[in-house]
């Protein structure tokens, strides 16, 4: 992750994580031996299009707080 940014930058927590993605809607991240799988989506909520991201089981703090939902601003 190059940056994330949320009322601050937050980049730092992801450090050591490695996150991979196909185009059916796998995700996993891995940090060291630990891997975590989830799925994401796009979608339209709000009158926005929107960015879902869901971690399978529980996650460490870093990975929930991006299971939240991404407006998309550009494609």
């Amino acid at each position: 992750m190059s940056c994330f940014f949320d009322k601050k930058d937050e980049t730092s927590n992801y450090a050591g994580y490695a996150f991979d993605s196909d185009a059916n809607g796998s995700l996993s991240a891995t940090n060291g031996s630990q891997t975590w799988n989830g799925t994401w989506l796009t979608g339209f909520d709000d009158s926005a299009s929107k960015f879902l991201i869901d971690f399978t089981g529980t996650v460490p703090g870093a990975l929930s707080e991006l299971e939240e939902d991404w407006r998309i601003i550009s494609f």
